[in-house]
C-alpha cells in the first residue's frame, strides 16, 4: 500500500511520464493523488466506473497495475445498462497487456455483462480479438 503522497509520486511519475498523466481521466488521477491518504480504491462514479475500470477502459496498464497492487476490486462492474468489468473493457478493445495483467491478478473471467450476459471471452470472440481469446481460453 502506498504510505505517502511523496512515495506515490516518486513511484508513478517515472512510470507514466508527463504526457500519459495529462491524458488520464481526471477521476483516476484524483484517486491516484489521494491513494497515499487512504482514498477508497473502489469508489465508483455515478455510472459505476471505479478507478480500475476507468484505467482499463483507457488502457493505462501501469495505472491498472498500481490499482491492483493497492487492492482494487478486479471484478466490479459498471452500473450502467451494460454492466462491464475492467476485463470486459480490455477484451472488447483488444488491450492485451491490460487483459493479461487482470487475468494474472486473478480477475474473475466468468463475470457476465448486464447486457446479454456476456463474459470477456464472449466479447473478444465477437470482436475477433484472437490474442485475447487465446489468453482467456487458457
Amino acid at each position: 500500500m502506498l504510505h505517502s503522497l511523496r512515495a506515490f509520486t516518486s513511484r508513478i511519475w517515472p512510470r507514466l511520464g508527463l504526457l500519459a498523466l495529462q491524458e488520464l481521466d481526471e477521476r483516476v488521477l484524483s484517486f491516484l493523488k489521494l491513494a497515499g491518504k487512504g482514498a477508497d480504491k473502489n469508489k465508483a462514479s455515478e455510472d459505476g466506473f471505479t478507478p480500475l475500470i476507468r484505467a482499463s477502459f483507457a488502457n493505462h496498464v501501469e495505472v491498472v497495475r498500481l490499482l491492483i497492487d493497492a487492492g482494487a476490486d478486479k471484478d466490479s462492474v459498471t452500473r450502467d445498462h451494460l454492466g462491464l468489468s475492467a476485463l470486459h473493457f480490455a477484451a472488447v478493445n483488444n488491450y492485451v497487456g491490460t487483459a493479461r495483467l487482470l487475468v494474472e491478478a486473478g480477475a474473475d473471467q466468468s463475470v457476465q455483462s448486464s447486457h446479454e450476459d456476456r463474459t470477456a471471452l464472449d466479447l473478444a470472440v465477437l470482436q475477433g480479438h484472437t490474442e485475447i481469446v487465446e489468453l482467456l481460453s487458457i
